[in-house]
């Protein structure tokens, strides 16, 4: 190091620094006592110090002006060379732009010994980290809503990855890099924002890293659906990243949820709605994805690509959330299926499944489900009309699966129990009958792989565990005239197959 000296000014003592190839002034000053750099270069006697060098990261050894550092505990007379460091680690941390970051950024401090959790700490008014005398060992840092990168490697592109499929240890999430900090230099430290979203198609949380500039917006993996108008919101007001409007909150205890709501028109005005569910209120959405998992899912032909009717506005007809129908059987009273349209539909809200038959002969077209809302709507005796189609979803004989109700709103397909209750409707009428001259239809054989399959991804993404017929939730609505529906040819595989999978009583 190049000390010229100690010298006196205004009755004041200083250490007098003649800058050398290679220095910073974080580490001149971190040498000689002083953490905070910005107290040693603000002050008078360095004004022709500041005046050379303005970006005080930035200073060289050309036409270099000398550092006076004050001599920490001096007294007139003496020599006082004040408490030194040995050792230190500092980071610099900069935004993809090299910015310093206008607000603090939370890191973990993982230091030798200490074990993974670490110690969290708080960048200061500079974007810095600095570690003084630090132990023997390997000492690291690591961020939940950042990833960290050596200067190297900052314009890496991530592209999303499923949450679940980040590693842990312990109880512990491990989203982002760690980097390895270095004795005695100034590591320069790139932070990219790391986003935590419920894709609004598929359901699944990702992870996200704020993409470099010129590069391609971040897209889901299931289904392409483009994240960028989520990451914006929450880029665009950082402080409230830990409660955004459309993100997700790593911090919070339990699990790894969605916070934010979205205000959604609806056949009654706008209401606002968890925003990843709220594709499942939309009376006029197109074809769509319906996912369980990233390996399972169903394709759902939305409202608008098969003609669906908007929802009759007659308010005497239900149309509404899944709310617990009025003068349910008493031991359905306690059941509590929230009216409250912000609470999210994944245990909160859908509890049940039932499979009906339409008693129509099976088609094979739009027309399934066209007919279907035309019949429900305007062609049952008056006091039985329906605001809109009765069923959540319809399956024809060729094992297209149509989307009637919106997912979101209260069905109208069994007495009583349509509050949290999904109603899926095959086209056919497999019940033999006078009407259908005793000569019922088989469903086929895509009919029920739809069937399955549609179940199977309703229980993945909503914790659904009860599959029923309607038949069994007549005689539980009290009702004492038979209920033949779903059929004799569709009733065994409920019971015999999907039953078996998803055997949950009703509470």
């Amino acid at each position: 190091m190049a000390q010229v000296g100690i010298v006196s000014i205004n009755s004041q003592y200083y250490r007098e620094y003649e800058i050398e190839t290679g220095d910073t002034l974080a580490c001149i000053c971190l040498r000689y006592g002083f953490r905070d750099w910005n107290s040693v270069y603000s002050l008078e006697v360095n004004e022709d110090f500041r005046r050379r060098y303005p970006n005080p990261h930035e200073i060289s050894t050309a036409s270099p002006v000398n550092l006076f550092i004050p001599l920490i505990g001096a007294r007139s007379g003496t020599s006082c060379r004040g408490t030194v460091i040995r050792d230190y680690m500092v980071a610099e941390i900069r935004l993809p732009d090299s910015s310093i970051p206008p607000f603090p950024i939370t890191l973990r401090q993982i230091a030798p010994g200490t074990g993974h959790a670490g110690t969290e700490i708080i960048t200061g008014a500079d974007g810095e980290v600095i570690i003084t005398n630090p132990a023997a060992g390997d000492w690291f840092l690591t961020a939940v809503d950042y990833m960290l990168l050596p200067a190297a490697t900052s314009d890496t592109q991530y592209t999303p990855v499923l949450f679940d499929s980040l590693p842990s240890e312990g109880n512990l999430k491990d989203p982002t890099n760690h980097i390895q900090l270095t004795r005695n230099r100034i590591d320069v430290i790139f932070a990219r924002q790391v986003y935590y979203i419920v894709c609004p198609m598929c359901g699944q949380s990702l992870r996200t890293v704020e993409p470099v500039p010129g590069n391609t917006a971040n897209s889901c993996p299931n289904d392409g659906f483009d994240l960028s108008s989520i990451e914006n919101d929450i880029r665009s007001e950082p402080e409230t990243f830990l409660s955004p409007r459309t993100g997700q909150d790593l911090h919070s205890s339990g699990r790894h949820t969605c916070r934010g709501t979205i205000m959604v028109p609806t056949a009654h005005g706008e209401v606002t709605v968890f925003w990843d569910e709220s594709r499942f209120i939309d009376a006029d959405a197109g074809d769509y994805t319906l996912w369980g998992r990233a390996t399972k899912s169903a394709s759902i032909i939305g409202r608008r690509t098969w003609g669906a009717r908007q929802p009759d506005g007659d308010p005497s007809r239900i149309w509404e959330f899944h709310m617990t129908a009025l003068n349910a059987s008493p031991a359905y009273r306690t059941i509590a299926i929230p009216s409250n349209e912000t609470l999210q539909m994944k245990t909160n809200v859908l509890k049940w499944m039932t499979v009906h038959h339409t008693t129509d002969r099976a088609q094979n077209s739009y027309a399934t489900v066209r007919d279907l809302q035309v019949k429900q709507q305007d062609e049952l005796p008056l006091p039985k009309r329906m605001a809109d189609i009765a069923y959540h979803f319809v399956i024809d004989a060729n094992g297209s699966i149509y989307e009637g109700r919106p997912l979101g709103i209260k069905g109208s397909h069994v007495d009583l129990f349509n509050g949290g209750n999904v109603g899926i409707v095959l086209a056919g009428d497999f019940e033999s009958r006078i009407e259908n001259g005793w000569n019922p239809n088989i469903p086929t054989p895509d009919a029920l792989q739809a069937l399955d399959d549609l179940i199977d991804v309703l229980a993945l993404r909503f914790d659904l565990h009860s599959v029923w017929t309607h038949h069994e939730r007549h005689i539980q609505a009290g009702n004492r005239d038979p209920e033949a529906c779903p059929g004799d040819n569709l009733e065994p595989h409920v019971l015999n197959v999907l039953r078996m999978r998803y055997p949950g009583p009703p509470p």
